[in-house]
């Protein structure tokens, strides 16, 4: 594959996601339950750290957690962005009149700012969206303050686990999700490459659902996924999906993996 054709690839990916998100806007809040777990999840282990003053959050969404981190430190200047003006446009409106938060459509993987800007660097439930992590982490590395930290919730690769399992038995074309889910070492190892103090827990989260249709209804008004399906998923094919997924999990249910992380700039004598 060339170095063309890659970033094709890639940029083509980024706009298919950046669709999916703007397409479920104005229905994402009212269907993230794990989401809006996790966010709260990430939000307690911000409050056990120090108060940052200056904090930029990638991948805002809808400002679940935008709106967490305002109320829990309303002095603190906050910049929150997001690459969906669709999801911005929500956040804007969830957050009117907070005069310590300004929002930006930007790509969060891509964003360049000066040196030693931000106290902390946050993200709930996005950085399994990039392409290149380890890029980003440089670059989240130079803008953080000597002392300041990066902590982030994202999703890793048991999520979804049953519909995964189930699709590979039953419709094995079927277009994959288009995250990039990382194992827990692997992450380990590119975030302990440009930060100290490295520490990452993992949680897992299960929800039962009616209907094959109810979880995938959710994953599409997320954003998430499903919606690379539309016109291809025809009734007989959903009953078989369904019957199989039944018969392997005894129900309907998804898991959803977890990993918090929370590191440290590296002073400059590392």
């Amino acid at each position: 594959m060339s170095v063309d054709t890659l970033m094709t690839t890639e940029r083509d990916r980024k706009q298919a996601v950046q669709a999916a998100f703007a397409r479920a806007a104005d229905t994402y809040d009212a269907h993230v339950d794990v989401q809006r777990d996790v966010a709260e999840g990430l939000l307690r282990r911000l409050l056990a750290g120090p108060a940052p003053v200056r904090i930029l959050e990638i991948g805002c969404g809808t400002g679940n957690l935008t709106q967490g981190l305002a109320n829990a430190w309303p002095e603190a200047q906050i910049l929150a962005i997001d690459f969906c003006p669709e999801m911005l446009a929500v956040a804007r409106r969830k957050l009117a009149g907070r005069a310590n938060v300004a929002f930006e459509a930007a790509d969060g993987e891509r964003i360049v700012a000066e040196e030693g800007l931000f106290d902390l660097i946050t993200s709930s439930a996005a950085f399994q969206w990039f392409d290149d992590l380890p890029l980003a982490a440089r670059r989240f590395a130079q803008m953080l303050a000597p002392a300041g930290r990066l902590a982030f919730a994202m999703f890793g690769p048991g999520t979804f686990r049953e519909l995964t399992q189930v699709l590979a038995q039953v419709w094995p074309e079927a277009v994959p999700a288009a995250a990039n889910f990382l194992e827990a070492e692997t992450l380990r190892a590119l975030m302990s490459a440009q930060f100290c103090q490295v520490e990452i827990a993992e949680e897992n989260y299960r929800r039962e659902y009616p209907s094959l249709l109810e979880l995938l209804r959710k994953i599409q008004h997320t954003g998430t996924g499903a919606g690379q399906w539309h016109g291809m998923l025809s009734p007989s094919r959903l009953r078989r999906i369904e019957a199989a997924y039944r018969a392997a999990e005894g129900g309907i249910a998804a898991s959803y993996q977890v990993y918090f992380c929370e590191a440290r700039r590296k002073s400059i004598a590392a």
